[in-house]
């Protein structure tokens, strides 16, 4: 049996952090794959060959209309994913859908997991709103979500900034990543 993460009563998650974000979004992605069901359309459409980009993106599009809202507001967001080459099939899938997220106003940057090699890596996914506010988010084995933590430590929001910076700096804007 998997354990859930569960947040404290009254923490905010992941919309409400993102909306009430006045300057800065950074997101750093880990993994190579997500747990994602065969019963999930664009996925087994995705596997048996069907490669139409606007398929994936619907799949995002409530994510990206509500990015697009915080951008329009001026709000810097950057998504930098760390990835193993060659590259997953999933993370191929995610990078056939990645034009809407420039689209809805993110700049994403993509590291390949050697590149990194000499950095101290976080070891879990990670939003950072306005350097003031962290959310961990924890994965089991396959990639399934267990839960995410909320915290406004700034000792520890230093270190995923510090991490992050150092990242993003390496990574390759999404128009120059080849998959």
């Amino acid at each position: 049996m998997t354990s859930r993460i569960n947040m404290a009563p009254g923490q905010p998650d992941y919309p409400a952090l993102l909306h009430a974000c006045r300057s800065s979004a950074m997101h750093v992605e880990m993994r190579d794959a997500y747990a994602v069901s065969h019963e999930d359309e664009d996925w087994a459409a995705w596997l048996a060959g069907e490669r139409d980009p606007a398929r994936n993106e619907d799949r995002w599009s409530p994510f990206c209309a509500a990015m697009s809202q915080v951008t329009a507001r001026g709000v810097a967001a950057r998504r930098l994913r760390v990835v193993s080459t060659p590259v997953t099939e999933y993370v191929k899938f995610e990078h056939a859908g990645t034009p809407a997220n420039v689209r809805a106003g993110e700049q994403v940057r993509w590291l390949p997991r050697m590149d990194a090699r000499d950095l101290l890596l976080p070891p879990l996914d990670f939003w950072i709103f306005d350097e003031t506010r962290l959310l961990l988010h924890h994965f089991d084995g396959d990639g399934a979500w267990l839960g995410h933590e909320f915290s406004d430590d700034p000792q520890l929001i230093e270190v995923y900034l510090g991490a992050f910076a150092r990242l993003w700096e390496r990574g390759v804007p999404h128009r120059e990543f080849a998959v």
